[in-house]
């Protein structure tokens, strides 16, 4: 996963230290992640999990495309130093891949471990009906 670097300082330092769990979007141009959109989740979220607040980041998707920006995955925290996906994690991975357009093949979706305020960088790859889920390296430009 490449990204740049403001980027990556700024979703690490944006996030809050303590519950409850956020996340947002990320955007890429020329395969290179450029762009966020923090999200503090549906206004009718119980905090115990991340919920996007889709019609927000929806319009930020569509703002996007006018600059040339893609759609290129979602991010979220975890606290207490969890860095791995939970099982509700995989299926809405899963989900948001089988409802994208049969063109987009990769997203990735990493996880914002706190405290640490650490990346782990999950990238999904859809092959036909399944998709693969496996950790991706960071590279900061």
């Amino acid at each position: 996963m490449y990204i740049v670097k403001d980027v990556y300082q700024y979703i690490c330092n944006s996030v809050p230290s303590v519950p409850p769990e956020i996340g947002g979007i990320l955007g890429s141009m020329d395969g290179v992640i450029c762009k966020c959109q923090i999200d503090l989740g549906h206004p009718k979220s119980c905090g115990c999990f991340y919920s996007p607040n889709v019609d927000i980041l929806n319009r930020t998707i569509n703002s996007w495309k006018k600059d040339g920006i893609h759609f290129n995955g979602l991010f979220h925290t975890h606290f207490f130093g969890v860095q791995t996906l939970s099982d509700g994690d995989i299926a809405y991975i899963n989900t948001i891949m089988h409802a994208m357009p049969s063109y987009i093949h990769k997203l990735y979706f990493p996880i914002v471990v706190l405290p640490e305020k650490r990346m782990v960088p999950y990238l999904a790859t859809r092959n036909g009906k399944t998709v693969d889920i496996k950790i991706d390296e960071f590279i900061i430009v």
